[in-house]
Formats: structure tokens, sequence, C-alpha cells
């Protein structure tokens, strides 16, 4: 097994998330709840191999170092994961979340259209909360598309303004 082939597996299912350990099988996150797949128990070998598929140049000497390690990874399809490399009992485990790309309207994730009121705030301070894969990320990205569409070219508020020299 190739991680491309179980992280495909994990979207072709459907699954939040991919764990991978030592002496357990591959278990896939489906709506909340993990479910082992029907794949082996993965061998320390198969955990080495695996995780340095994954890995750049340089970022084993990292994960070495650092004992933990996170970083982006994406299929030759396009579909991209958040990469958790960590140990787990002194051994190597990779937690791996799908990054979902498709957009969902506040219908379609069951969520009131008033909620989109709160995208055209102008004021004040709105939090989204919840546990790990509860979907604040899914929610805030569809309170901001629409506003997002209709506003036109935008600067991107991560990048710092350059202010000119007096």
């Amino acid at each position: 097994m190739t991680i491309d082939q179980l992280l495909m597996e994990c979207v072709d299912r459907g699954a939040s998330d991919l764990h991978l350990a030592v002496g357990r099988p591959p278990a896939l996150r489906l709506q909340g709840e993990l479910h082992a797949t029907e794949k082996s128990e993965t061998t320390a070998e198969e955990m080495d191999r695996l995780l340095g598929s994954l890995l750049e140049p340089g970022q084993r000497e990292e994960f070495e170092q650092r004992r933990s390690l996170d970083f982006g990874y994406s299929l030759p399809n396009g579909e991209r994961f958040r990469v958790n490399a960590y140990y787990q009992r002194g051994q190597t485990a990779l937690a791996i979340r799908w990054l979902d790309s498709r957009f969902r309207s506040l219908a379609e994730l069951g969520l009131p259209e008033r909620l989109a009121e709160l995208a055209r705030l102008q004021h004040g301070l709105v939090l989204v909360t919840g546990p790990t894969g509860s979907g604040k990320t899914t929610t805030l990205s569809s309170l901001r598309r629409p506003r997002l569409r209709n506003s036109g070219p935008r600067r991107d508020a991560r990048r710092p303004r350059r202010h000119p020299r007096r």
C-alpha cells in the first residue's frame, strides 16, 4: 500500500482524517468516528516508508529533532491534506486531515440563512468555536464566499502593507 492509495481511499469514502500508527491498521474518521480499515497492521518499516514518501528533503531531520512535524501534502489530482507526524509510544504516527476544497452553502451545511448576516457586520467580533473536525473552517468559508464573490479585487490581509519611506 502507498500513502497516495490510502489518501485516495480517504477521499473516496469521504473521511475527514486518516490515522496511521505502528501496530494498528490504518483508520479513517467517518462522521466523527474512527473506523479501522481492513488492511493489515502497520509495521515500523511500513510507517518509515509511508512517512518518507510524504517528506520533502530536509524534513526528516527536522522531524527527528523536534519529534513532531506539521506540513501540507497534495496528491497529483490536486487533493490537499494537512499532515501531523509525531511520536506515539516511541513509534512514528501520522494524523492526516483531508482539506476538502468543495464549497458548501449554508443550506448544504444545515445552517440557517440568518447566519449570512454575520458576514455583513461592519463592527464587532464573531467567534466560531468547536472541537477539532466540527466544521469551523467550513462554516467560515460558507459565510465569506458570497462576500468575497461580490467585493471585487481584494488585497490579501495576511500580506503587510508597504508604506513609502519619508
